[in-house]
């Protein structure tokens, strides 16, 4: 296994970021420019101002504390990360404000965090939260602007200027190879944050193996598609700095508004992102990949057209693979270009592909802990394990992970799999006293390559039988092609649904009548291959598959469709089961305009919302809100620019409002009352 070496010579040192001197450390786009505009410092340039925020961190948090950030993807983040782990404490991205009792838990989770800096808007939601979770933890602020201008006494700006930055502690230099360095948080199967701890050593172990299997060097420019609390965000922007590439970044936001602008703008020749993020990139306003070289895709699996397109353009395409409670990612491949003339059941099945394991990863699969014989995948790959145990030849079973990214006997032993019993002939390289941990994720050997096909835990119970939703999914699938792109079923309240990613956008103006017909065209071919029991008792019909903060497919969100369907009067359900349920919901004037901001980025039609829909329970979170009041306020104020930072100047039009009024009909009136119409 990969041998780290000491604390003082990691690649995110002092010593080892000056190497690089003046090339380009981060570029990021400045949004509050008119037109936005790309910005860079050099190495040198960074390290300085790590130095005087590493010394303010140190003066307000102490030594081997958590440091809570919440900074969007933005210089500063870069910098406070740099600082935190400099002066021996561990940083820990957090959720913004709004996102209130999630916020709580991951506070109230972890134990060791004093501090929080955030940008100067979010400073007085985040003291609320604070207060409300009775903790002690200062708040800084800390923008892009304050580490480019430094008052006379050389101090960042905006921090507290009373904090010392005469010298820089010792922290790095005496920090231990087991200290933490970074606290993320996943949601996992129960939708409640769980911390995920990684140490120096295994932050360092990802950062040292990523360059070979992501085709890093000096020259590279690497744009983080993905957002600020997904640990991708910091991974693949310390390998780039390790490497003496560029970091790119982009506001979460302006990203997925703009995503082909940021690549072109920060002249990216790398990106990392979600496929679910990626399919945003218009490929239609211009020529070709651009700038990039190399895209790397995580986190789920990648559509066949998806896959297709950019192996067209001769863009390198890397799938990569990480356990989630490992640190980052683990494993890596590059799809060949040929792979493009595949049919795409065989081009979904190439992007599912692990690859090889990242230096100092150690694996094996063992039978999978699944009552009832075999899993699969609720999304459309409809692959089960087969008959084969694990390590046989087609056959397949959970995979298990070790080594300098995986968690040691304490943090696993929970979980470990010589509490199942595990086999432990293959993967060479685990170190002694170190423990197997079992992903959860299962897979299927061909040959020497392992291929993705879901979770261990996605199998479900319905009325006494062992159902596997992968199959119901691919049989949508395949009998929709080219009509839906992608098919993902669900057991909600006891019931099987189905969501339908189309192809092109559906009906709106006669909503109704076309989703009923839609909906009950998925329906009758589902019957035509899958037994009565399997066929979804609903049907919904989406532009976009609603995604996490972290890119990846809402399952709750997913559910909270589902039952809305089921209770709004004319909804594709309804009127299939009741036979008619009313005419459809239009709504005109300003509420109708309301409404179509909100179907467009919630990703409903018109025709399922209702004056009482709640923003909320449809599972809109600040990301979405930001972008409906956009909209909304360019339909007002069609020749002003898009708001600031988080609807900074927007008046009545400004996110926190929808968050605060999520109720349809009294956010309309709301505006309309703010607008004067």
């Amino acid at each position: 296994p990969l041998t780290m070496s000491p604390p003082s010579s990691w690649p995110w040192s002092r010593d080892a970021l000056l190497r690089y001197a003046e090339a380009d450390a981060v570029c990021w786009i400045d949004t509050h420019a008119e037109p936005p505009c790309a910005r860079a410092v050099s190495y040198i340039e960074l390290v300085d101002m790590v130095d005087r925020v590493a010394a303010i961190i140190a003066s307000a948090a102490g030594r081997a504390a958590g440091v809570g950030l919440c900074l969007d993807n933005s210089l500063s983040a870069v910098v406070c990360h740099l600082g935190a782990l400099w002066v021996g404490n561990h940083f820990v991205p957090l959720d913004e404000p709004s996102a209130q009792p999630r916020l709580q838990d991951m506070l109230c989770a972890v134990n060791h965090l004093n501090t929080i800096i955030c940008s100067p808007h979010l400073a007085a939601a985040f003291e609320a939260v604070v207060r409300a979770c009775g903790r002690s933890i200062s708040v800084l602020v800390l923008d892009d602007a304050a580490l480019l201008h430094k008052d006379s006494s050389g101090a960042t700006a905006a921090l507290p200027p009373g904090a010392s930055t005469a010298a820089l502690p010792p922290g790095a230099s005496t920090a231990l190879p087991s200290q933490r360095a970074c606290t993320y948080h996943t949601s996992g199967t129960t939708g409640t944050p769980k911390a995920i701890h990684s140490t120096l050593e295994q932050w360092g172990a990802f950062v040292c193996a990523a360059a070979r299997p992501y085709r890093l060097t000096a020259a590279s420019r690497v744009f983080v598609a993905t957002s600020a609390i997904f640990d991708p965000s910091a991974g693949l922007t310390f390998a780039a700095l390790a490497v003496g590439a560029a970091a790119c970044l982009a506001p979460w936001s302006f990203t997925l508004r703009q995503l082909r602008r940021s690549v072109e703008l920060t002249r990216a020749t790398h990106a990392c992102s979600t496929p679910s993020v990626w399919a945003l990139y218009d490929l239609e306003s211009g020529s070709g990949a651009g700038s990039l070289t190399t895209l790397l895709l995580g986190g789920e699996p990648m559509p066949a057209a998806l896959t297709r397109a950019w192996l067209g353009l001769g863009v390198a395409l890397i799938n990569t693979y990480g356990a989630t409670e490992a640190t980052v990612y683990q494993w890596a491949y590059c799809l060949p270009p040929h792979a493009a003339a595949l049919p795409d059941e065989d081009l979904e099945r190439e992007g599912r592909c692990l690859g090889a394991p990242f230096e100092g990863i150690g694996f094996a699969v063992v039978p999978a802990r699944v009552e009832g014989g075999a899993a699969a995948v609720g999304e459309c790959c409809g692959e089960g394990l087969g008959e084969g145990g694990g390590g046989e030849e087609g056959g397949g079973g959970e995979l298990v992970l070790w080594g300098l990214q995986v968690g040691g006997p304490s943090r696993w032993s929970a979980a470990s799999v010589a509490a199942g019993g595990a086999p432990a002939e293959e993967g060479e390289g685990e170190r002694e006293g170190e423990s197997r941990f079992r992903t959860g994720d299962l897979v299927r050997r061909r040959g020497s390559d392992l291929f993705y096909l879901g979770r261990a835990d996605q199998q479900v119970k319905l009325n006494g039988r062992r159902v596997e939703l992968g199959p119901i999914g691919a049989a949508i699938h395949a009998a929709m092609r080219p009509l839906v792109r992608r098919a993902v079923v669900q057991l909600v309240d006891g019931r099987l649904h189905a969501f339908c990613a189309m192809a092109s956008p559906p009906p709106e103006e006669h909503a109704c009548a076309g989703y009923a017909a839609t909906a009950a065209a998925v329906r009758a071919l589902c019957r035509l291959d899958l037994p009565s029991y399997l066929v979804p008792s609903g049907v919904t019909l989406l532009r976009e598959l609603p995604r996490t903060p972290t890119g990846k497919t809402d399952a709750r969100a997913l559910a909270a469709l589902a039952r809305a369907a089921r209770v709004a009067p004319g909804a594709a359900e309804a009127r299939e089961e009741g036979g008619g349920g009313g005419s459809p919901w239009r709504p005109e004037g300003w509420l109708g305009v309301v409404a179509g901001c909100w179907s467009r980025e919630l990703g409903i039609p018109v025709g399922q919302l209702r004056g009482s829909s709640d923003f909320g329970a449809l599972s809109g979170d600040s990301l979405v809100a930001l972008k409906i009041c956009a909209r909304l306020w360019r339909h007002r104020q069609r020749d002003a620019a898009e708001g600031g930072a988080f609807g900074e100047g927007m008046g009545a039009f400004g996110p926190t409002h929808l968050l605060a009024t999520p109720i349809l009909t009294e956010y309309s009136a709301m505006l309309e009352a703010a607008a004067g119409v």
